[in-house]
């Protein structure tokens, strides 16, 4: 959905297949902007979600060893 919404919607492929070369230099810095943004917030989105999973894990673990302890 939310590609959609940004290849559809979004001005910097308008500005992209302007013929002013000007323009369409925005466009690009727009579009590599907006593909740099995506790149790091799925990256930041998933090491986050691995530290969490881990963390969590890790809670568990170290209850289940806390009730079978001595």
């Amino acid at each position: 959905m939310m590609c959609f919404i940004f290849v559809t919607k979004w001005p910097g492929w308008k500005y992209y297949k302007s013929r002013d070369p000007k323009v369409k230099t925005v466009g690009v810095n727009a579009i590599v902007l907006i593909v740099l943004s995506t790149i790091v917030t799925l990256w930041v989105g998933y090491i986050w979600s691995q530290e969490f999973i881990q963390s969590q894990v890790s809670s568990i673990n170290a209850d289940l060893n806390a009730d079978m302890g001595p």
